[in-house]
C-alpha cells in the first residue's frame, strides 16, 4: 500500500471508531468521556487530512 491508501485507511478507521462512540452515547446523559474520545479522534482525522494534502 501506498503512504496515501494508508492514510485513507486509517482515517476511515477513525471514522468508524467515532460513528461506533456517538451510537453508545447514551440519549438522556452524555459522557465527558465520549466527548473527549470523539474530540481527539476527529482531531487526528484533520491531522491526516492535512497530512495527505501535502502529499498531493
Amino acid at each position: 500500500m501506498s503512504e496515501r491508501e494508508d492514510i485513507v485507511a486509517r482515517i476511515e478507521e477513525l471514522r468508524a471508531e467515532i460513528a461506533e462512540l456517538e451510537s453508545n452515547i447514551p440519549a438522556h446523559s452524555t459522557s465527558i468521556s465520549h466527548i473527549v474520545q470523539i474530540e481527539e479522534l476527529e482531531d487526528g482525522i484533520e491531522a491526516l487530512e492535512r497530512e495527505l494534502t501535502s502529499l498531493k
